[in-house]
């Protein structure tokens, strides 16, 4: 179980690319993965080769302590909050004001978060989470630009799990 919220932040970490520096990066970035000719950046088309690249270039939604389950401050995720339902077939994200998409994209809103996540679940996805989320994830909703609520099918105990 604690492997699906692990995979859970692995596919919404590589579904965004966000930039803060106040300047464009410099240089070059060199990546090693285990297998030749099989890596995609799309996530959709992606399996598990390219998860510990995107992890070095994209940000997540949040990145949870392994010891409080509390969001980590400053480790590159989005939300400035999460939350269940008492039933646990919902599950709220709040997101940080001003995030900007690389390249003057604009701002990140939980539509663009919704997307990304329905991109993954989508029939022609292969991602290897695609699965999992269709059969977790009923349907999600934009209360503003910056509340997702993802409701579940039933009740979603490990979602989270660390």
């Amino acid at each position: 179980m604690k492997k699906l919220l692990l995979l859970s932040m692995i596919i919404l970490s590589t579904t965004f690319s966000l930039a803060f520096a106040a300047e464009a990066p410099k240089g070059h970035l060199v990546i090693a993965v285990p297998t030749l000719g099989g890596e995609l950046w799309d996530p959709r088309a992606s399996g598990p080769s390219m998860w510990s690249a995107g992890l070095a270039i994209y940000n997540s939604i949040l990145t949870l302590s392994d010891d409080t389950g509390e969001i980590v401050a400053g480790q590159g995720g989005i939300a400035k909050s999460h939350y269940f339902s008492k039933d646990r077939k919902t599950y709220t994200i709040e997101m940080e004001k001003g995030i900007q998409f690389h390249d003057g994209w604009g701002e990140m809103t939980a539509e663009d978060v919704k997307y990304g996540i329905e991109l993954l679940m989508s029939e022609a996805s292969k991602s290897n989470a695609a699965g999992v989320l269709r059969k977790t994830i009923d349907s999600m909703e934009i209360v503003n630009p910056h509340k997702l609520v993802f409701h579940f099918k039933e009740p979603a105990w490990a979602f989270t799990d660390n």
